[in-house]
């Protein structure tokens, strides 16, 4: 779709010519003249003489072609002389806004800006916002317009002025934002669907990249999470925003790359192509369309960094559970890799459970004297990894949904070693037990 067409001309107190209130009258008449024929301006030449331009304005108004009539405010009834007498005793600015779409763009969006109740809807909810940038208060704002359905472009022209003559300064970056309201309101249906669009991709993008982070055969990802892990600070909210300017590097590295794998690259690519096609609604710069598809991509780097970090603090604490579970599972063993005071501890506490098929309170005394003994190292470090993500108020809880499940982890693993030893010794009493029988039977015999 081509941007919006938003024209602005001021008429000043005291102006001349194009400048002047009577050329501002004039144009009010032009607003609802409701003849079918446009004037052909032969006195183009003298557009710059003073008040010759007024005169050569108001035929041109007055001639033209298309007037469907004023309106204003909801509610307003308006009166073209009155608002003359206004126009022609005001001594502040009037500002004459001309606002034009394309014809097949308004067809494309189902045609509502062909016929004047879609352009009313239009002014009076874009209007008040151009006012407020201007600087002119809601209360103070008065305007009145007209649509002219001209062929290709449907339009409106708006004249628009303060009860207040002091107020109003109409600044480039007012211009930039009022265009952005108009935009915003005309092209409703298109950035409609382009905004679900692009939330549908976001959100997708989101749940892509949470399923890539999960993965455990990425060998770079794991790298990179690995070594972001190892750079987190050791205190504080564990949040992108808090973070120190070189982990935010590695976090944003990282979401880069996560945004050019194969399963994230079209969804990304299309996700910028839309911010900077929703920019091109109310600016022809390509450096603002670029600037639009680079602020969309910041954000989604920012919101996929934050679940980067998430990924790396849970990568740390994985890799200390899985090096705590693996530890004792190789203890029970009498694997060489286990430390030798766990393993002993370990194959300790096993037979102990072993011989009298321990209950859960007796595996549970076991547990706490290897957590407490030589596994008290490991254990401290992840209680304090999980310390570390909550807030004052939660720490406390944390630590003890730590301590619970990696007591149910070291728990898991002495019972079943404690059930295989017990069943490995009953099969072997009763393999001894069976062979002494069949002995004393052959006996027997003999």
């Amino acid at each position: 779709m081509r941007p919006i067409v938003l024209r602005v001309h001021i008429y000043q107190p005291g102006g001349r010519g194009r400048h002047s209130m009577a050329a501002a009258v004039a144009h009010s008449k032009y607003l609802r003249n409701p003849r079918k024929e446009e004037l052909v301006r032969q006195d183009e030449s003298n557009r710059d003489r003073g008040l010759e331009e007024a005169a050569i304005h108001r035929r041109y108004m007055e001639e033209r072609q298309g007037s469907e009539g004023l309106f204003g405010p909801v509610g307003a009834v308006l009166d073209g002389p009155t608002i003359d007498r206004e126009l022609a005793i005001h001594r502040g600015p009037v500002w004459r806004l001309i606002v034009s779409v394309a014809e097949d763009d308004v067809r494309q969006m189902g045609g509502r800006l062909l016929h004047r109740p879609a352009w009313e809807d239009a002014i009076r909810a874009a209007l008040p916002k151009m006012a407020e940038e201007i600087g002119i208060p809601q209360a103070d704002l008065r305007w009145a317009a007209a649509m002219h359905r001209k062929e290709g472009h449907p339009h409106v022209h708006i004249l628009m002025w303060s009860v207040d003559p002091t107020k109003g300064f109409l600044s480039k970056k007012g211009l930039d934002a009022a265009r952005r309201a108009w935009a915003h309101e005309l092209y409703a249906p298109e950035r409609d669907r382009l905004g679900r669009e692009k939330s549908a991709l976001r959100q997708e993008i989101t749940t892509q990249s949470r399923l890539l982070l999960g993965r455990t055969d990425a060998a770079e990802l794991g790298q990179r999470l690995a070594a972001i892990a190892e750079s987190l600070p050791g205190q504080g909210r564990l949040a992108y925003a808090y973070m120190p300017a070189p982990v935010k590097v590695r976090l944003d590295e990282t979401a880069a790359w996560l945004l050019r794998q194969s399963e994230l690259a079209v969804q990304a690519k299309r996700f910028g192509a839309i911010a900077a096609e929703l920019a091109s609604h109310y600016s022809t710069d390509p450096a603002r369309h670029a600037a639009a598809r680079k602020k969309a991509m910041q954000d989604l780097h920012q919101r996929l960094a934050g679940g980067v970090l998430r990924a790396a603090v849970g990568f740390d604490e994985r890799l200390a559970w899985q090096q705590i579970g693996t530890d004792v599972w190789r203890a029970t063993r009498g694997q060489g890799e286990a430390d030798r005071s766990l393993t002993a501890a370990v194959q300790a506490a096993i037979s102990r459970l072993a011989a009298h098929r321990g209950q859960r309170g007796d595996v549970m005394a076991e547990v706490r004297k290897l957590l407490e003994g030589p596994l008290q190292q490991q254990a401290q470090a992840l209680l304090d990894r999980a310390a570390r993500r909550g807030t004052e108020e939660t720490r406390g809880a944390r630590m003890q949904r730590a301590q619970d499940r990696l007591e149910r982890l070291v728990a898991q693993r002495l019972q079943r070693s404690a059930e295989y030893v017990a069943d490995a010794r009953a099969y072997r009493a009763s393999h001894v037990a069976g062979g002494l029988a069949r002995a004393m039977y052959a006996t027997v015999r003999q």
